[in-house]
């Protein structure tokens, strides 16, 4: 029997966190913290923010997020040719503060000042200078600064989008 089904058979695991068991303060209460009258970030979202379900390791996402940094990190685990072609370690980063600015989240990554990304309609923003991250790309810039060529972030990203079939505010990007 698969491991997986022990633990759902047990139920020995949580699914589902809705805070961060982080030492510190949570993502949510930074945000409370930083709010003002610019905000648009929703109760719902405030909820959810604390999630990290790529870090739950009996939930298929931490399952998927564990065979990607088996994959990129221990070249032992598979042998493809993509290792074999390139060989250096990769770091991965995947308790990144969802928390950034505008300057990380678009003007570093050179988004122009009138793309439709930035407007309030698509962007969750606490306040004028700070927002939640609406891809894993503004953490490019900090990783190369660090020396860090080679890298993995895993996390959740936000954007305003209206629910349905293929969309929802939160969801889960691997960037390398």
């Amino acid at each position: 029997m698969f491991s997986f089904a022990k633990n759902l058979k047990s139920k020995s695991f949580t699914l589902y966190r809705p805070f961060s068991t982080n030492k510190g303060s949570s993502y949510k209460d930074q945000i409370l913290k930083l709010q003002n009258s610019h905000s648009n970030i929703p109760p719902k979202i405030l909820d959810i923010v604390d999630r990290k379900l790529y870090l739950q390791p009996a939930h298929p996402l931490g399952i998927l997020s564990e065979k990607l940094k088996a994959f990129f990190t221990n070249p032992d685990v598979y042998k493809s040719e993509l290792q074999k072609k390139y060989k250096m370690p990769y770091h991965v980063a995947e308790t990144l503060n969802p928390i950034t600015t505008v300057q990380k989240n678009f003007d570093d990554l050179l988004i122009p000042k009138d793309h439709v990304s930035r407007k309030r309609s698509d962007t969750y923003y606490i306040n004028e200078i700070d927002l939640l991250r609406t891809h894993t790309s503004c953490h490019q810039k900090e990783n190369i600064e660090k020396g860090i060529n080679a890298f993995i972030t895993i996390s959740d990203v936000y954007r305003r989008d209206e629910i349905d079939a293929t969309h929802y505010p939160c969801f889960h990007q691997v960037h390398f």
